[in-house]
C-alpha cells in the first residue's frame, strides 16, 4: 500500500479514460489487489488495519469513476466486472451502510445487467452472475430489499438459459439446442444464423456460471424446477457424451482448441447440485458421470452407445473400450472459428473431421506439430506451405450443401455429409458406429485439374507403441520410427490399441503410414501462444486419392482386444457412388444420397429402398422390422420406402413415414413395421 493514494497504487501506470483501453493488465492488477485486500479484510471479525478498508474502497470507486471502455467489450463487462463485483460484495461486509452506493453499484448496474443486454448463451451467463454480485453487494451495504428484484431477475435469466433455445428465435440459437447439445458464436449468412457446436469452452462456461449459483440461489430466488430438469438432459444426453477418458472432444472447443489441452469439466459438483432433482435413471446416469470424470470408463452402462446432434451435424459413439466422434458441416452449420489470433489453422475442422480416443491421451498437446491439412477424418487436398485462410467468428467455416446429418437408434448411428472445399468437389463423406466398430465410407471425390494431391486422412495422433501393418496376403510388417511407406499393398495397421482395415480385394487403396518426430510452436496457431518449440512423435495414416474423378475410400476401425485374428483377408462390399451402407447381422444402415431403383433381391429376399435421400438403420425381424430414419438435408416432410414391387419393378406398397419439424427438423424417428 506505500505510495497509494486517491484511489491509484503508486507503481501502476494508468491508462487514459478517453479512448477505448485495448490493453487492459494494468486494470486486471488495480483490481486484482483490491479484490485480495478486501478478502484479507473479509476473514477479520474487524477490519485492521482500518486504513486498508477506505483504501480498498477509494480504490474500488477511482475505477468505476473513471469508467473505462476497452476495445474488446467482454473485458470490461464480463472480465474486469465479475473482478470488481466480487471484490464489492467482500468489502460490503465491514464498509459503512451506502458507501457502496454511491458509484460503485450505479456503475455496476449501467456496465453489466440482463435487463439491457444483446446477449445470449454463455455470455448472458455471465451477465447474470454479475447481476447476482452487484445486487447482493447493495443489499449487503443497506440499499434494502428493492435490490434483491435484480437478483430475482437474474435468476429467472439462468432459469431461462436452462431450456432449449429456438433455432431461429431472438437468441438466434445461441445457448442450450433442442439436441441437447450447445452452440455460441452462431454466424449471420444471407440472413439465416448457422450454428456452431460450442458445448466445451463456452459451453462450460455457461454450464459453470448456472452452477455455481444453484446452491447460493435457493428459497425464493431458486432456478425453477423444470430448468433444473432441463440441466440433467443436458448432462445426460448432451455434453456427457463429448468426452472420454477425462478429455473434450476438439471439435466442440471451437477456437479454444489453440489454447491447450481441454480437459472435461469437473462433473462431481454439478451431479451433486442436481441429484435431488432427478429421476432413478437420471441419478444412475449422473452417478456413472462423476465416475467417468474420474478417467474410469470401464463400467458404462448410460454413456454406452450412439447420440446424433442434428442441430449441429454431429455424432458421438462411446463404444467399449474407445470412443469416436465425427462432425459434418451443412448449409445450417460451421465447422469452428478463429478470432482473437487464435485457432490460426482450423480451417478443416469440424469439415468432416473424425477423432478416436481409447484414453484420452492420444491428441494431447499435439496441436502445435500437427499438419493441420491431415486433421483426422478430412478429405482434402494436399498444397505444400498452405495459407490457411481464416476463419474469423465463422464465416467460410460453413458447409456447401444442405445435406449433412443422419439416423441414430441410441446403440448405432450415421452421419453423412457432402461437401466441397477449396478443389475438391461434391465429396460424400459417412462414418457408420455399429457393433463396437467404425466404418468410414466416402464417393464421389472430384478434384480440379492441375491440383495438388487430395487425400483422405484417416488418423494423426501422438504415436504410442509398436505400428504394424499386414498386406492383403496376411504377411506381417513393423514400421520404425522415421519411416514412412506408400503401398496399394496394406490391408490392415495396428497401433496404440486400434486396428484399420482397409479397402476391398478387387480395389486396394494406395496407403501412407508414417511414424516422425515433429516440432512446432503454440504460437503458430494462436499470437498469444508461446514461442517455445514443443516436440512429438506422431503417427499418421491416410489414404492417398488417384487422380481420376469420383475416387472412393472405405475402412474400419475397432478396438484389437478380442479382434478375430482369422478373419484377416475378409473384406467389405465397397461403397457404391451415391450410397453409402454396411449391412451386418440382419441389420442395414447407411444413407442414400440419391434415391435408386429398388431391387428385387433385397435383404433376405426382402425388399427395402428409400424413394428420396435419407439415412436410415433396418432391423427385420421374422413378422416386423424396426426402422429409424431422417432426412439429413433438413427439407422433407415424409419419406417413403418401397416394400413390394410387381412383376416389372414397379412399388406395389410404400411406408410412409412423417418426419419432425421445426426446431426438431434432423431428428430421427423411430417405428416398428410388419413386414408383410
Amino acid at each position: 500500500m506505500q505510495g497509494f493514494a486517491e484511489g491509484r497504487y503508486q507503481d501502476l501506470v494508468y491508462p487514459p479514460n478517453d479512448k477505448p483501453v485495448s490493453d487492459t493488465t494494468v486494470l486486471a492488477t488495480h483490481l486484482e489487489r483490491t479484490q485480495r485486500i478486501a478478502a484479507y479484510l473479509f476473514k477479520q471479525a474487524v477490519p485492521s488495519p482500518a486504513r486498508y478498508l477506505n483504501s480498498a474502497a477509494q480504490a474500488l470507486d477511482f475505477y468505476a469513476t473513471q469508467d473505462y471502455q476497452t476495445s474488446n467489450w467482454w473485458e470490461r463487462q464480463i472480465g474486469l466486472a465479475r473482478r470488481a463485483c466480487a471484490t464489492g460484495l467482500l468489502l460490503a461486509r465491514h464498509l459503512q451502510p451506502h458507501a457502496l452506493m454511491n458509484v460503485f453499484v450505479p456503475h455496476a448496474m449501467k456496465n453489466t445487467s440482463t435487463f439491457n443486454h444483446v446477449q445470449s448463451g454463455a455470455n448472458l451467463a455471465d451477465f447474470a452472475s454479475v447481476q447476482i454480485s452487484w445486487s447482493l453487494c447493495a443489499w449487503k451495504n443497506g440499499a434494502g430489499d428493492p435490490y434483491l428484484l435484480y437478483l430475482r431477475a437474474a435468476a429467472d435469466a439462468l432459469s431461462g438459459l436452462c431450456l432449449p433455445v429456438a433455432r431461429d428465435g431472438a437468441e438466434h440459437g445461441n445457448g442450450i439446442s433442442v439436441d441437447h447439445s450447445i452452440s455460441q458464436h452462431n454466424v449471420l449468412r444471407q440472413e439465416r444464423y448457422l450454428s456452431q457446436l460450442y458445448a466445451g469452452s463456452y459451453g462450460v462456461v455457461l454450464l459453470s456460471r448456472i452452477f455455481e449459483n444453484v446452491t447460493l440461489l435457493n428459497g425464493a430466488f431458486a432456478l425453477a424446477e423444470a430448468s433444473l430438469k432441463a440441466l440433467i438432459d443436458v448432462l445426460v444426453q448432451g455434453i456427457g457424451w463429448m468426452g472420454y477418458a477425462r478429455h473434450l472432444d476438439f471439435q466442440v472447443c471451437g477456437r479454444a482448441i489453440s489454447r491447450g489441452v481441454n480437459l472435461s469439466p469437473g462433473y462431481s459438483a454439478w451431479v451433486q447440485a442436481l441429484l435431488p432433482h432427478a429421476d432413478e435413471p437420471g441419478r444412475r446416469a449422473l452417478e456413472e458421470l462423476t465416475r467417468r470424470a474420474s478417467g474410469d470408463e470401464s463400467a458404462n452402462r448410460h454413456y454406452l452407445g450412439a447420440r446424433l446432434y442434428w442441430v449441429n451435424d454431429y455424432l458421438a459413439y462411446l463404444g467399449t473400450g474407445f470412443c469416436c466422434w465425427a462432425k459434418a458441416v451443412s448449409t445450417r452449420t460451421v465447422g469452428c472459428e478463429s478470432g482473437n489470433g487464435e485457432n490460426l489453422k482450423g480451417y478443416y475442422m469440424g469439415a468432416g473431421t473424425c477423432f478416436l480416443s481409447r484414453d484420452g491421451l492420444e491428441y494431447e498437446g499435439i496441436q502445435p506439430v500437427w499438419d493441420w491439412q491431415r486433421l483426422p477424418g478430412v478429405t482434402a487436398e494436399q498444397v505444400p506451405g498452405f495459407d490457411f485462410p481464416l476463419i474469423n467468428w465463422g464465416q467460410n467455416a460453413w458447409g456447401s450443401h444442405d445435406v449433412a446429418g443422419g439416423a441414430c437408434d441410441g446403440d448405432n448411428a450415421v452421419l453423412s455429409m457432402e461437401l466441397s472445399r477449396g478443389n475438391v468437389t461434391h465429396a460424400l463423406k459417412t462414418v457408420i458406429a455399429l457393433d463396437n466398430r467404425i466404418y468410414c465410407i466416402g464417393s464421389r471425390i472430384n478434384r480440379a485439374p492441375q491440383s495438388h494431391p487430395v487425400i483422405t486422412s484417416v488418423n494423426q495422433c501422438k504415436a504410442r507403441g509398436e505400428v504394424q501393418y499386414w498386406d492383403y496376403q496376411g504377411n506381417r510388417s513393423v514400421l520404425l520410427e522415421g519411416e514412412s511407406i506408400t503401398s496399394s499393398n496394406i490391408h490392415q495397421v495396428l497401433h496404440d490399441g486400434l486396428l484399420y482395415i482397409f479397402g476391398v480385394r478387387w480395389m486396394p487403396p494406395s496407403i501412407t503410414l508414417q511414424v516422425e518426430k515433429r516440432s512446432g510452436a503454440w504460437s503458430q496457431i494462436n499470437t498469444s501462444g508461446s514461442p517455445a518449440l514443443v516436440e512429438h512423435k506422431v503417427f499418421s495414416l491416410w489414404i492417398n486419392h488417384p487422380e481420376y474423378e469420383d475416387a472412393s475410400y472405405l475402412y474400419e476401425v475397432r478396438p484389437a482386444d478380442g479382434f478375430d485374428w482369422t478373419q484377416m483377408s475378409r473384406s467389405v462390399k465397397g461403397p457404391d457412388i451415391d450410397v453409402h451402407v454396411i449391412a451386418l447381422d440382419n441389420r442395414v444402415l447407411g444413407t442414400f444420397f440419391k434415391p435408386q431403383r429398388p431391387d428385387p433381391g433385397g435383404v433376405g429376399g426382402r425388399i427395402f429402398f428409400p424413394e428420396q435421400p435419407c439415412s436410415y438403420i433396418y432391423a427385420p425381424g421374422d413378422t416386423h422390422f424396426r426402422l429409424t430414419c431422417s432426412d439429413p438435408g433438413q427439407t422433407l416432410e415424409t419419406l417413403s420406402f418401397v416394400l413390394a414391387v410387381d412383376e416389372q419393378g414397379l412399388p406395389v406398397r410404400r411406408l410412409e413415414v412423417p418426419l419432425p419439424q421445426g426446431d426438431e427438423k434432423g431428428r430421427s424417428v423411430t417405428g416398428t413395421y410388419p413386414l408383410a
